[in-house]
């Protein structure tokens, strides 16, 4: 009886030291993450931080288009909202969020109409610039009436003469500007259509499309620094016709009227002019002028 009893107590304490050794061992596996039950706590509340920490980063890229410096080869949300404003100033650019190529080339012709360095890099102050300028022409720019109009008569009283050399003639009393970009007109007037062509730096070319035509005659009279396409034309100058000049544009084609004359590529191929004395519909073109004629 007193052996039964004997190993009974033994068998206790064997027990209660093995006991306090499991738990032992278990709280320091807990402690340190490698028990699966203690783990999945202790995990759970590492998780908690590193997601909250990158939903905090999210946020940031989110809303960080007016404080990082964005060049090409950049990618985020802040380039998408670049690209955006871009676009609804007439640039041809995809808003993927992608700095690319064509952003860049977007970016160097705005610089360049602004009088900026054109080194496509747009710092914190210039985005917000790019972002006003973009929510002013998206309120303030004119889409042509869908009606039909004659385009030819939208200048003031005195309108030019088409010689029957296809060249153009200012008439009497014009400013020095108007006959200035008629006699740039005239140089290319009967130059073949060739689709880019004359968007080089020089606007020098061997042929000229729509918005390289109307370029070169505009930086005839020092009123463009770097030719434009049709879609930044939809944003160039003031809003609306103009007294001597008005310019039509859309993203597909472009054409201007200078003192009563059309110039433009579409029917150059039959009068053997861009010059032309015939009309032709503003329906869904937008209507710019340069300043002051």
């Amino acid at each position: 009886m007193r052996a039964h009893r004997r190993a009974l107590l033994l068998l206790v304490a064997v027990a209660a030291a093995i006991a306090v050794v499991l738990g032992a061992a278990t709280g320091a596996r807990a402690a340190t993450g490698d028990d699966p039950g203690g783990g999945t706590a202790g995990s759970g509340s590492s998780s908690g931080t590193t997601t909250q920490a990158s939903g905090g980063g999210e946020d940031q890229a989110a809303g960080s288009a007016t404080t990082r410096t964005l060049r090409r080869g950049m990618h985020g949300p802040d380039v998408r909202a670049l690209q955006r404003a871009l676009r609804k100033l007439g640039f041809r650019v995809t808003a993927d969020g992608a700095y690319g190529v064509r952003t860049l080339r977007g970016v160097k012709r705005y610089e360049r109409r602004q009088g900026l360095v054109p080194d496509g890099v747009v710092d914190p102050d210039e985005g917000r610039q790019i972002a006003e300028d973009a929510g002013t022409a998206a309120g303030a720019s004119s889409t042509a009436d869908t009606t039909t109009t004659d385009t030819a008569g939208t200048s003031s009283g005195a309108n030019a003469t088409l010689n029957p050399d296809g060249t153009a003639s200012a008439p009497a009393g014009a400013p020095q500007a108007v006959a200035q970009i008629i006699a740039a007109g005239n140089q290319i007037a009967d130059a073949p259509y060739e689709y880019g062509g004359g968007h080089t730096d020089d606007f020098q070319d061997s042929g000229y499309d729509c918005s390289g035509s109307v370029s070169f005659a505009l930086h005839g009279a020092g009123l463009l620094r770097a030719p434009l396409d049709s879609g930044e034309f939809m944003s160039w100058g003031d809003e609306g016709p103009g007294q001597w000049v008005t310019i039509y544009a859309n993203e597909d084609h472009m054409y201007m009227v200078v003192a009563g004359l059309r110039f433009d590529t579409s029917g150059a191929s039959a009068s053997g002019s861009r010059w032309q004395t015939e009309g032709r519909s503003a329906s869904g073109y937008v209507v710019r002028h340069p300043p002051g004629l």
